[in-house]
C-alpha cells in the first residue's frame, strides 16, 4: 500500500516529503532541481538532481535545458553552449521544446541560431509558441527589413498578422507591400482587420488605396443600395444596435438587388441617435453631392433624423441634410458639401439630436434607400471655407 501511495504522489507531482532517491521520473526530478536552485540557491544540489534526471532518462530535453540555464547563470558560457549544441542534435526537426530551447538560446546569447529557431517556430508551430516567437522577433529586430531578413520572407504574412494585432501601421504596410510583390494577398476578414488598424492609426490614404483595389472600385459610397449585409469595419457601413429601436433590411425585389433599410423607433427614450455610419475615402479639394431617399410613418418630436457629413481625422466643413418629415411617402434628400485639401476621408452618418421638449421620446418608422455620393467636378478651396 505504501508503494502505491508513493507512486500516486509522484505521478500527481505532489513530491513534498518524497525521498529524491525514490523518484525515477526525470520531469519531476528536473522540477525539484529548479526549485532547489531558484528558491534555495543550492547550485550543487540542483546539478546533482539534474545529473540524476539524465541518468534516469538520458534524452530528457527539459533536464538538459535546465542544465544549460544553470551553467549560464554560473557564468560558464562555454559549457552552456556545449549543452545547447547537444540539444540541437537531439531536437533536429522536432517541434516539441523548440520554444523553450529558443528562450535558453536567447538567455545564453546564441544570436547566431536565434534567427533559424524563431523562423522555424513562426512557420511550423501555430498558437502560443508562434505568438511568443513573433513577440521575441519584434523585440530583437525593430526594423521591418531586419525582421524580413532574420525571420524570412516566407513568414511575411505572420509578420503582418503581428503588426496588425499590435497596431504597427508602418511595419504592416511594408509587409503588405512585400506580399503584393510576391503576388499574395489576405483573406477578406484579415484584410478588413488590417484596414481597421490603418484607419485607427491615421493611415487613411493607404487604407483608401487598399479599399478601392480589393473592395470598392466602382463607387464612392460602399453598399449604397443596402444590398449586402453590413461589414461593420473598414469603409463599410457600421450599424450599432440598441434596445431603443430595431432595424432590418427589407427583402430584395424581383427587379433589383437593392434593399431598403427599415428603422422602427420604440418611443422609450429621448434618443441621441448616431448608430449608423460609414467612413468614406474621398479626394481633398473636391465638391461632393449626397443623394438618397427616405419614407416615414408617425415619427414623433421636433427632433427627427437627418444625414450629416464631417471629416474623419481631419477638419473639413460640416454639412447636413434637412430633418426627415414626420409622415411622408418616398422623398428625395440631396445636399452638397466640400472637402478640404488635406482631408482624405469623411463620415456619412444618420443622426438625431435629443429633444428639449417635454414630449421628447422618439417613436415611429423610417425607411432609407438609394444612398449615393458623387463628385460634382467642382473644386473646393480654402476660400470656400471662409464665412460669408
Amino acid at each position: 500500500m505504501n508503494f502505491y501511495i508513493h507512486e500516486q504522489r509522484v505521478f500527481s507531482g505532489n513530491i513534498e516529503g518524497v525521498s529524491v532517491d525514490s523518484v525515477r521520473d526525470a520531469r519531476l526530478i528536473t522540477r525539484m532541481a529548479k526549485k532547489k536552485y531558484l528558491f534555495e540557491a543550492d547550485v550543487e544540489g540542483a546539478k546533482t538532481l539534474l545529473q540524476q534526471a539524465l541518468i534516469s532518462v538520458p534524452y530528457s530535453i527539459p533536464a538538459w535545458l535546465s542544465l544549460a540555464e544553470l551553467y549560464n547563470d554560473e557564468g560558464q558560457k562555454q559549457q552552456s553552449r556545449q549543452v545547447l549544441e547537444y540539444i540541437d542534435q537531439l531536437t533536429s526537426e522536432i517541434k516539441r521544446w523548440r520554444w523553450e530551447k529558443t528562450l535558453v538560446d536567447y538567455q545564453v546569447g546564441r544570436t547566431e541560431v536565434l534567427s533559424r529557431e524563431i523562423a522555424y517556430i513562426i512557420e511550423k508551430i501555430p498558437g502560443k509558441s508562434r505568438r511568443d516567437a513573433l513577440q521575441l522577433a519584434f523585440t530583437l529586430w525593430d526594423d521591418p527589413n531586419d525582421l524580413l531578413v532574420h525571420v524570412g520572407r516566407e513568414n511575411v504574412e505572420h509578420l503582418l498578422d503581428h503588426a496588425i494585432s499590435k497596431k504597427m501601421p508602418q511595419k504592416g504596410l511594408l509587409f503588405w507591400q512585400v506580399m503584393q510583390s510576391n503576388g499574395e494577398t489576405l483573406k477578406k476578414k484579415k484584410l478588413l482587420s488590417f484596414l481597421n488598424m490603418l484607419l485607427q492609426k491615421g493611415e487613411v490614404v493607404a487604407a483608401g488605396d487598399i479599399w478601392r483595389t480589393y473592395f470598392n472600385s466602382h463607387s464612392i459610397l460602399f453598399n449604397q443600395d443596402f444590398a449586402d449585409t453590413f461589414l461593420q469595419r473598414g469603409f463599410g457601413w457600421r450599424a450599432i444596435k440598441s434596445k431603443d429601436f430595431t432595424f432590418k433590411h427589407q427583402p430584395k425585389s424581383k427587379e433589383s438587388t437593392a434593399r431598403n433599410l427599415h428603422y422602427r423607433f420604440k418611443g422609450w427614450e429621448n434618443l441621441n441617435f448616431h448608430h449608423l455610419y460609414q467612413i468614406v475615402p474621398v479626394t481633398g479639394g473636391q465638391m461632393y453631392e449626397f443623394t438618397g431617399q427616405y419614407k416615414t410613418k408617425s415619427l414623433t418630436t421636433d427632433q427627427r433624423p437627418f444625414i450629416e457629413v464631417y471629416g474623419y481625422k481631419c477638419k473639413t466643413p460640416y454639412a447636413k441634410s434637412e430633418m426627415v418629415e414626420a409622415d411622408t411617402d418616398w422623398t428625395n434628400v440631396k445636399f452638397s458639401f466640400g472637402v478640404s485639401d488635406d482631408c482624405n476621408a469623411v463620415v456619412v452618418r444618420l443622426r438625431r439630436h435629443e429633444s428639449r421638449m417635454i414630449d421628447n421620446k422618439l417613436s415611429g418608422q423610417l425607411w432609407l434607400k438609394n444612398f449615393e455620393m458623387l463628385e460634382t467636378g467642382d473644386s473646393f478651396t480654402v476660400l470656400d471655407e471662409l464665412p460669408e
